[in-house]
């Protein structure tokens, strides 16, 4: 492989294990339509172009599933807790 493809294969890589993180939390996920969204993150399709959301709220009621586009989506974030030192 030549360095331009091991550099995207290592991006990828972090990028799954990154969104592995996700997976049964809650998160805000804010799309471009400025609609900030509290759901619980459930997966994220193999080639990344979608995402299964639980509680969607939207103006006619909640959905208890939902696929979401990552490209209609400008971020989406969750609580970060670092570790706890051990005494």
């Amino acid at each position: 492989m030549t360095e331009e493809q091991n550099a995207s294969a290592e991006l990828r890589e972090r990028f799954l294990n990154f969104s592995e993180k996700f997976e049964g939390n809650n998160v805000v996920a804010q799309l471009y339509a400025k609609n900030v969204m509290h759901v619980k993150f459930l997966a994220l399709q193999g080639g990344g172009n979608h995402y299964a959301v639980e509680g969607l709220k939207t103006p006619t009621g909640v959905m208890d599933h939902a696929v979401l586009r990552t490209c209609d989506t400008m971020f989406i974030s969750m609580p970060f807790e670092a570790p706890s030192e051990s005494k």
